[in-house]
């Protein structure tokens, strides 16, 4: 689905942050493009444009502040780094700064209960923001599909992986200078 070229509006306010502080995909995508793309209001040609060096997928806790470290340390600033958040931009803040309006978190459930309800009381139970990643058999209150993530809602908070997520032997290993560099490092970072 193309991104809107224009702030949409509803009947409470213009999205006019949301609209210019992010992008969706297509456009994220078409910014490597050099070729004019007067279909987008660009006549002219950009030979400065290239793809992305690092793409960091959720714009949650971590990886904003992975986004961040990766821009504040290329110096040269040779690298093009690309955020995708699977949820919109939601508040300009963190809720604890903000009036209470509803965002609290939903009640714990489950996909399979999910696909069971009817569509409104699907609606009641995500409560704007919240969703459900994975399966599972256990009930869960789910994750906060917006940029900044669960942050927003629990003043910063980033668990660290257990050993058991990030094995540096096995069939599926991480790098060990990879798991080295999260734990004495970038978990502090984006718990910070």
């Amino acid at each position: 689905m193309p991104s809107p070229r224009f702030p949409e509006t509803s009947s409470f306010s213009k999205d006019v942050i949301g609209r210019y502080v992010c992008n969706g995909l297509d456009e994220a995508i078409l910014s490597g493009d050099q070729n004019p793309r007067p279909d987008l209001g660009r006549t002219y040609p950009r030979p400065d444009a290239r793809p992305f060096d690092v793409i960091i997928l959720g714009g949650g806790t971590f990886g904003s502040a992975l986004a961040q470290h990766l821009f504040a340390n290329d110096v040269a600033g040779s690298h093009r780094i690309l955020l995708l958040e699977a949820g919109p931009f939601l508040l300009p803040e963190h809720t604890q700064n903000l009036p209470m309006i509803g965002l609290g978190t939903a009640d714990p459930t489950s996909v399979a209960d999910l696909r069971g309800l009817q569509p409104d009381k699907r609606k009641e139970w995500e409560k704007e923001v919240w969703g459900l990643s994975w399966h599972s058999n256990q009930k869960f209150p789910g994750l906060a599909y917006c940029i900044g993530g669960r942050s927003l809602y629990w003043g910063g908070w980033s668990p660290m992986f257990l050993d058991s997520e990030v094995p540096t032997a096995g069939p599926t290993p991480w790098p060990a200078t990879v798991v080295n560099d999260l734990k004495t490092r970038y978990f502090k970072e984006a718990s910070d």
